[in-house]
């Protein structure tokens, strides 16, 4: 049976709830689901080695509605004009392009914006 099993570091963790609630196990799921379609039951489990792994499913419905989260944010990022910048956000720092580049792009959205 397909099992994602995702290890995290770092002293945030989360609960079967709020992991339900997350993105990246619902994306996890998605990918199982595409690559094993006959297969009943996908568990997703994130191991943050504080205490014991927390495995969630999701249900068929549950893939419905995945897919549909996931096509409304992608036709929103692809018809975003104006991104919201998060000054010291870890997100800005640790997962997008680095800050030269993202003032750099920055520059370049604002002198397409007034042109």
């Amino acid at each position: 049976l397909p099992h994602p099993l995702i290890y995290k570091t770092g002293t945030y963790t989360m609960n079967a709830e709020q992991l339900y609630k997350d993105w990246q196990p619902k994306l996890y799921f998605a990918a199982a689901r595409h690559l094993y379609p006959d297969v009943e039951n996908i568990f997703v489990t994130f191991d943050y080695f504080t205490n014991k792994p927390v495995t969630i499913t999701f249900t068929e419905d549950d893939a419905q509605d995945i897919f549909l989260e996931a096509t409304d944010k992608f036709l929103e990022i692809e018809n975003c004009n104006k991104i919201s910048r998060i000054p010291n956000s870890y997100k800005c720092k640790y997962l997008c392009v680095g800050r030269d580049e993202c003032d750099k792009l920055w520059k370049e959205l604002k002198s397409n914006n007034e042109s």
